[in-house]
This record gives C-alpha cells, sequence and structure tokens, in this order.
C-alpha cells in the first residue's frame, strides 16, 4: 500500500455541511484539541519479517477485542496476520494467514492485492471489515499500457469479514464493493486511480462511519468521501455522502455495461484532508472527533496533521502535530527513517473498537521505514509514542 499523500489532486468541491443525521449533534465550538507527541518506542510484535520477508506494518493500527477479551490488532502487509495478547501492551504476531491475497489477474474480482484496512465487531466474533483492494496491471500481461506500478494501480474498496473473530476472514464473492471508479482498469491509466486506505470504522449514535479517500477522475473530485451505513452487518448498505446526504451508491463497474462506464457515482470530498485519514478517535469529554493525516509540503517534508469536528462535516483549521521525515524516498535527504500510517489509540479505550478516549495520555501508533541512500527499504517496524491531549 503507497503512502495516498503522495497522489495529487485534481481538483476540489465546495460541499454543503447540511445531512439529516447531524441534527441531533451538537454545532461545534471554539474548543479544539492539542496534541503532545512523546519519542517512539518499537512494538516488539510489529517488527519486520517476523513471520517472513512479506510480514511488514503497511497499513494503520486497527484493533478490538475479541468475544473472550483478547486485544486484536492489525497493521499488515497484503497477506493480512494477526498480533494477539491480553492488551496492547502484551501483543505477539500470529504467524498464520488470515487473509491471503489471491493475486488474481481479473480486474472485475477486487481480489489482486489485499489490505484489511479497517475492522469493527459489536461481539468481537463477527467481524466487518473494509479491505483495500489494488489491481496492480504491470503484474499481469496485457493488462497495461505502463510498466510502472504506480501508473497502472486501479483501487477499490471491498468487504470482509470473519465469523470466528478474526482467525480468518473472507472476501465474498462476487465482491462486494463499498467504493470503485465507474470506470475499468483498462482506462485512465499512468497514475493511481481509486478509493483507497478507509479510516478505521467509528460508531456516532445509531450509525457507522469510514473516510475512504479518492485520487478524483471522470467527475468525482479528489479527497477524503465521508461514508456511513445504518447496518454495519449489511455491507451493501454502505453509501457515500453527496454534500447533502448519504446517497451515492457504487458499484462494481464491470458488471455493466459493456462500454466499461458506470454511470457516475460521486462523493463530496469532507474536511480539509490531502490525503488519506490514518484513524478517527472521539474524545467522550470534550465530545470532539480527532482526525489525523500525513501531510506533505513542498520542503520534501511530511507532517502529521490534526483536525477535530463534532459531526464529522466541519473541520476545525489543521494543526501541525510533529515532522515524519522526508515526504517520500527519493534519494534527497540524509535521513534514516521516515514514518507513514498514523493511528491514535487508547489502550485504555472502554470501546471494544478502541475508537474512543476518555483519557489525557493515548498513543501515536505509526511505521518507521528505513531509507538506505534516502529509498526506502522493506526494514518497516511498527513504533509507537505517547501522546498527551489537553483540550483548549
Amino acid at each position: 500500500m503507497a503512502d495516498s499523500s503522495m497522489f495529487q489532486p485534481r481538483n476540489l468541491a465546495a460541499i454543503a455541511f447540511c445531512v439529516a443525521f447531524v441534527s441531533s449533534l451538537s454545532k461545534a465550538s471554539a474548543a479544539d484539541i492539542h496534541l503532545d507527541v512523546g519519542a517512539f518506542t518499537e512494538v516488539a510484535a510489529g517488527r519486520h519479517a517476523h513471520c517472513g520477508a512479506d510480514d511488514i506494518p503497511d497499513q494503520p493500527l486497527r484493533a478490538y477485542r475479541d468475544s473472550v477479551g483478547r486485544t486484536i490488532a492489525i497493521a499488515s502487509h497484503y497477506n493480512v496476520r494477526l498480533m494477539l495478547g491480553r492488551d496492547v501492551d502484551h501483543l505477539s504476531k500470529n504467524c498464520e494467514l488470515a487473509l491471503v491475497a489471491r493475486g488474481s489477474g481479473d480486474p472485475a474480482a477486487f481480489s489482486d492485492k489485499t489490505w484489511l484496512a479497517a475492522v469493527w465487531t459489536k461481539d468481537g466474533k463477527n467481524i466487518f471489515g473494509l479491505a483495500h483492494n489494488e489491481f496492480q496491471g504491470h503484474r499481469h500481461v496485457g493488462a497495461c499500457s505502463y510498466l510502472k506500478y504506480s501508473e497502472c494501480w486501479y483501487n477499490g474498496v471491498v468487504a470482509a469479514r470473519s465469523e470466528n473473530g478474526g482467525a480468518t476472514f473472507v472476501l465474498p464473492i462476487p465482491p462486494i464493493v463499498i467504493a470503485a471508479p465507474s470506470f475499468t482498469q483498462d482506462k485512465h491509466q499512468g497514475r493511481p486511480r481509486g478509493y483507497f486506505e478507509p479510516s478505521n470504522i467509528i460508531k456516532l449514535g445509531e450509525r457507522w462511519f469510514t473516510f475512504i479517500y479518492n485520487t478524483g477522475n471522470v467527475g468525482q473530485p479528489s479527497g477524503a468521501c465521508l461514508f456511513s451505513t445504518d447496518d454495519i452487518a449489511n455491507s451493501s448498505s454502505w453509501r457515500g455522502y453527496d454534500g447533502r446526504s448519504f446517497d451515492v451508491i457504487y458499484t462494481n463497474p464491470y458488471v455493466t455495461p459493456e462500454d466499461g462506464y458506470r454511470p457516475i457515482a460521486s462523493c463530496a470530498p469532507v474536511g480539509p484532508f490531502g490525503a488519506a485519514v490514518g484513524s478517527l478517535l472521539k474524545h467522550e469529554p470534550s465530545s470532539l472527533i480527532i482526525a489525523i493525516y500525513v501531510s506533505r509540503h513542498a520542503s520534501g517534508r511530511a507532517y502529521l496533521m490534526k483536525s477535530t469536528s463534532r459531526d464529522l462535516l466541519q473541520w476545525s483549521r489543521p494543526e501541525q502535530v510533529i515532522e515524519l521525515g522526508p515526504s517520500s524516498g527519493n534519494g534527497n535527504c540524509n535521513d534514516k527513517y521516515r514514518y507513514m500510517y498514523p493511528s491514535l489509540i487508547d489502550p485504555k479505550s472502554e470501546s471494544r473498537n478502541f475508537e474512543t478516549t476518555a483519557s489525557d495520555t493515548i498513543r501515536l501508533f505509526v511505521t518507521r521505514i528505513e531509507l538506505s541512500n534516502c529509498r526506502d527499504t522493506m526494514v518497516r517496524d511498527l513504533v509507537y509514542a505517547p501522546v498527551t491531549l489537553s483540550v483548549n
């Protein structure tokens, strides 16, 4: 999974901040939350190559508690392995594969390389997931007119599910498409296309929400789109926000018509995010929702950014939290590391899905990528830093 902050936006859309579900939520106030980040420490279970060369943390950390109270954490590559333990401080890696990338050369299957990007559970047994799926056209003969990974990259988000606490996840056949381009993978090649990197899933009231980033194309403005469902168990019920309501339905562009184009389903990007939202965390004492993401600056440096909201639609002015090193491994720095895939988690959260905090001390988890001559290597480790929250 590449860093979506590297994708260049095509355009921006004006957004109407009026939708029925927010009518019962309080209006945004001037209150905000400051994040003070400490020093990073390695997560032993998140070290690279523990179970093999493909065992690296390649997405933001997600976590939940299973039906017997164990903490299950995911920060994996496309061959998905879990970390398990009695709590966040006592995780160990399970080398058994919970989800295997099928490597399908059929783009209609949305099952080439698949990352388990978001999970949510009510009972710790039935786990509902959102999977980031990459069709990597450069790997399949005749699929792409270009040679490079990024130029042939076609992305969608599909449903995943486990009925055994996460020991194994399945991707339904045919795929349940949550978000995908309105065109087939052979069109508009030359850059990453589609919908990428769902945030974690957060429940507010009687609805569930996630952000999904898109690179923009054919009537779809680029940016982070908000998705919602009123039935987490029905993966087909996810809808995108169109600027007024959650009415945008995405379908598999391969199902018909024959010309490879579906009617354009266009979500309205929400918030100040110029990249994928790493995670959402509700701060219970203030009722503020904290979103974090990575921003690339013209200087060639990357920064962790923070914004807050009470309703997921109206967001505070972004605040720079910490520098994360060079924005990409491009050979133009003297750094030893760069950092990607941020997520905020409170190990003491009362939520089974770690989506809330009532504490003033939480943790920032990121992937630390070792650089060689300022180029990315596969030496990638999960690290965390303590974060002190203060409301101002």
